[in-house]
C-alpha cells in the first residue's frame, strides 16, 4: 500500500482591501469605553443613560401578553397601526398637535434609528448640518455617514443658552438643517418658547429643516415642562419630531422610537427606514400601544420620582465643591471640575473609576469645536435607584475628602 505524504504548502497571508472609512474613522463610543473600564474596576455606573429601574408590573404584563397573541411576525413598514394611533392621540391630548397616524408617524428601532433615517432622508453629500454642542454623539456619526458636514454652535456656561449671533454666522448657502435636542442631553436644559421662536425665525428665513430630538419629553422638573418645536407656528411644516418610549417607560432595551413629520418628509424617512430595519418588534409595539392611553398617572409619578433623584444628587455633588448646572429634565446634569482638580475630564473620570469606584462620563466627548470647555465638565446620571445614588455619594464623599 502506498503511503501518501501530506505536504503543507506555505502560503503568504492574503492581503485584503481595507474596510470602509466610515468604520476606520469611528472611535469606540465613550459609553462603551467607560462601561468596560467600570466593569474592570467594579465601579457603580452613573454613566450611560440607562436606568436601573424596571417598568411597573402592569406595564410588563400588558407588553409581554402580546407575545402570546399571535403577533410575532413583521409589522408594516410604517409601524403597527394601533401604536401610531396611540402616539397621535397622545400628542393631541398633551400638546394639542394634529398628527395623522397614517401619513405622519413612522415607528423606528429606537430614537437612534430615527435620527439616522431622518438625516439620510434630508442630507446630501456636502450639505451642512448645525448641531448645538455639547451634543449627543449619535448626531455626528449620522451626519458624516450621510456625507454631510457637521457645523457645531456652542452653548456656553453658565446656563447653556444659544448665542443667536453665533448661530446666524454659522449658516451658509450649504446649510440644510438644524438639530435641536430638547430636553437636552447632557445639560438637562429645556429650550424655552422664546428660544424656539428664535430658531423658527432662523429656519424660516433660511429655508432650513429642523430635526427635533425629544426623547426626554415627559420629564420636566422644578416647574418647567417641554415644548415641542413643532407646536411653534411656522415650524410645523419643516420639523421632524423624534422621540422614544424607552426613556418614558424605563425600558430603553425595547427600542420603540418614532418620527412625526409632514407627509412629504415622512415619505422620505420611510424610504430610508425600509432598507435600514424595515420593521420594529411587533408584539412590543402592540403592547406599548395599549400602555400609552393608560400611562398618565405613571408618567406623573415617575417624573416626580426622577425630580427627587435629580435634586438629591445635584445637592450632594454641589456640597462636594463641584459647581453644577441644575437639571430641568433628562437623566443628567453637568458639573465643573476645574475648582477641584487641574487634570482634564478624561483623566479625572479614569481616576474616579479606579479610586472611588464610580463611573461618570467626560463631557469633552460631547464637543467638537469648543473641547476646552468640555474638558472641565463631567456628566452625572441620576436615573438610578436611590440606594445606588446614596452609595455613589458615599464613595464620592470619601474620594473628595482624602
Amino acid at each position: 500500500m502506498l503511503k501518501i505524504k501530506h505536504i503543507v504548502k506555505k502560503t503568504s497571508r492574503t492581503i485584503m482591501k481595507k474596510v470602509s472609512n466610515r468604520v476606520i474613522n469611528n472611535e469606540v463610543t465613550i459609553f462603551t469605553e467607560i462601561g468596560r473600564l467600570a466593569d474592570k474596576y467594579n465601579a457603580l455606573k452613573l454613566s450611560q443613560g440607562a436606568p436601573d429601574i424596571n417598568p411597573p408590573k402592569w406595564i410588563l404584563d400588558i407588553v409581554t401578553s402580546e407575545f402570546y397573541n399571535g403577533t410575532n411576525q413583521y409589522s408594516p413598514l410604517e409601524g403597527v397601526g394601533e401604536f401610531n394611533i396611540s402616539v397621535a392621540n397622545q400628542y393631541k391630548k398633551r400638546y394639542n398637535m394634529e398628527v395623522d397616524p397614517k401619513s405622519m408617524v413612522t415607528t423606528t428601532s429606537g430614537a437612534t434609528e430615527a435620527i439616522i433615517d431622518t438625516i439620510f432622508a434630508l442630507v446630501d453629500v456636502g450639505d451642512e448640518v448645525i448641531i448645538f454642542e455639547p451634543f449627543y454623539d449619535s448626531y455626528l456619526a449620522s451626519i458624516e455617514w450621510a456625507g454631510g458636514i457637521p457645523v457645531p454652535v456652542t452653548m456656553h456656561l453658565p446656563d447653556f443658552t444659544i448665542d443667536m449671533k453665533e448661530l446666524k454666522n454659522a449658516i451658509t448657502p450649504r446649510t440644510k438643517c438644524i438639530i435641536v435636542n430638547t430636553p437636552h442631553n447632557p445639560t438637562g436644559k429645556i429650550f424655552s418658547k422664546s428660544e424656539l421662536e428664535d430658531l423658527r425665525d432662523i429656519c424660516v428665513s433660511n429655508d432650513l429643516y429642523l430635526i427635533s430630538d425629544e426623547v426626554y419629553e415627559y420629564f420636566g422638573f422644578f416647574g418647567k415642562s417641554h415644548i415641542p418645536p413643532a407646536t411653534i407656528s411656522g415650524l410645523e411644516d419643516r420639523t421632524v419630531t423624534i422621540s422614544s418610549t424607552g426613556k418614558t417607560l424605563n425600558a430603553t432595551g425595547w427600542k420603540i422610537g418614532y418620527t412625526i413629520a409632514p407627509k412629504e418628509l415622512t415619505n422620505a424617512i420611510r424610504g430610508i427606514h425600509q432598507f435600514n430595519t424595515f420593521s420594529v418588534s411587533t408584539p412590543v409595539q402592540r403592547g406599548v400601544a395599549n400602555v400609552i392611553p393608560r400611562f398618565d398617572d405613571f408618567v406623573r409619578e415617575e417624573n416626580l420620582s426622577m425630580e427627587n433623584r435629580a435634586s438629591f444628587l445635584y445637592d450632594r455633588v454641589e456640597r462636594m465643591g463641584l459647581k453644577s448646572v441644575k437639571p430641568y429634565s433628562t437623566y443628567f446634569f453637568l458639573s465643573d471640575i476645574s475648582c477641584v482638580t487641574n487634570v482634564n475630564d478624561e483623566l479625572f473620570i479614569e481616576e474616579l473609576i479606579k479610586e472611588a469606584k464610580v463611573a461618570l462620563i467626560p463631557a469633552s466627548k460631547f464637543y467638537l469645536k469648543s473641547k476646552d470647555e468640555g474638558r472641565r465638565l463631567i456628566r452625572f446620571n441620576f436615573a438610578k435607584k436611590m440606594e445606588t445614588l446614596e452609595e455613589a455619594v458615599k464613595r464620592l464623599d470619601k474620594f473628595f475628602k482624602v
